[in-house]
């Protein structure tokens, strides 16, 4: 059993210990152990930690870190795995936003870090139109980029439908759901999920076991399913819902958010027609535009260089930003935060440079949400 998981589940256990407030522990700590032996004086003088806070945190730790054990036995027996914030297989884009959980318990063998991710949400009545075209989009865009991983919320609806779309065409398919891994909601979805762990997709939540699936927590899935992905795509939904409250946070990542524009005035056309009016999302039509939106449809063969990291940052044609990271990185290790202070870009911004520098081969994630050039 891996002592660092299990610190990393027991800090998320800590009452009063969010995953913001937990981002500045990590970075303010040389290893995730250290935190649990660090005196009340160490811990008061992490940023945004209250002496208050620091005294309860002494005094549950251990009990904390004992029930981080069992949940991590009764994840490792039912053959699923507890990622960390601090480990390789944590989504890069999910890392780059404040909010990010801790801990991910998955079922599955996704590679949750592949060059082309999309989010697809939307309504819990979808019309057959919206089905159709979920179903058409995906298809094309499975034709040019088979590698394509397609996450959403496993719900009734439009998250269901993209899932099976995405199967259906061949693409791996990710659900996030509100709830512990020892149950599914909605039990209906069960042969799904299967199919979606048997085809190379993943079911993940942040939620540990015996939680049950309550409104809080769907709104808290929705950062998730809004984090991981490059765009988030809304076909179909209502003036409200869970797909606008996704499209939201995707639109304060510094994310793309797509809407499909629908007949004025019909119910289920409210909320995408509004995120448009809005200028909260970008309106499309086709596969084509959203390949537009991320750019696949430029030759961006020159991101990738063919023998990846076997090459130094210099045998590598870099546009002028990617120049001014690596510039920057080559002195120490750094944030995004610092990073972005440093080429004085958005943290938006910078994350999408980091992340095509990481496919690239150049670059590294380090404990803390830190990056550094490869030949550090």
């Amino acid at each position: 059993m891996n002592q660092e998981t299990v610190d990393f589940i027991a800090l998320g256990l800590i009452k009063g210990i969010g995953p913001k407030i937990a981002r500045r522990i990590i970075e303010a700590t040389s290893s995730i152990s250290d935190f649990f032996e660090m005196s009340e004086s160490q811990l008061s003088a992490i940023d945004k930690l209250s002496l208050p806070l620091a005294k309860d945190i002494i005094s549950t730790r251990d009990a904390c870190r004992l029930e981080a054990k069992r949940e991590l036995e009764w994840v490792e027996s039912c053959g699923m795995e507890a990622v960390t914030y601090s480990s390789d297989r944590y989504p890069v884009r999910l890392r780059s936003c404040d909010d990010a959980p801790l801990v991910m318990y998955v079922r599955g063998d996704a590679d949750f870090n592949v060059r082309k991710v999309i989010s697809v949400v939307g309504t819990r009545k979808p019309t057959p139109v919206g089905r159709q075209w979920c179903a058409e989009v995906l298809s094309a865009l499975s034709a040019k980029y088979p590698d394509l991983l397609i996450v959403s919320g496993l719900a009734y609806g439009i998250d269901v439908a993209a899932h099976v779309a995405a199967m259906d065409c061949g693409l791996k398919t990710v659900g996030v759901v509100a709830h512990g891994m020892d149950i599914l909601y909605p039990a209906q979805h069960r042969e799904i999920a299967k199919r979606m762990v048997l085809q190379g997709g993943a079911v993940l939540t942040e939620f540990r076991r015996g939680t049950q699936p309550e409104a809080v927590n769907f709104v808290s899935r929705n950062r998730i399913v809004a984090g991981m992905a490059d765009l988030t795509l809304v076909i179909e939904s209502g003036e409200k819902g869970g797909s606008l409250i996704t499209a939201g946070k995707a639109v304060e990542y510094g994310r793309v958010v797509a809407a499909v524009p629908g007949t004025p005035n019909a119910e289920m056309s409210m909320g995408p027609n509004m995120l448009i009016r809005e200028h909260r999302a970008e309106l499309v039509t086709s596969a084509e535009d959203i390949e537009h939106l991320l750019g696949w449809d430029q030759d961006l063969s020159s991101m990738a260089h063919p023998q990846g990291s076997l090459f130094s940052v210099e045998d590598v044609d870099l546009d002028p930003i990617q120049k001014k990271v690596a510039e920057a990185l080559s002195a120490s290790d750094l944030s995004v935060d610092e990073l972005s202070r440093a080429v004085s870009l958005p943290v938006s911004e910078v994350n999408t440079v980091l992340l095509e520098m990481e496919f690239m081969g150049l670059v590294t994630t380090l404990p803390g949400n830190r990056y550094c050039l490869l030949k550090c």
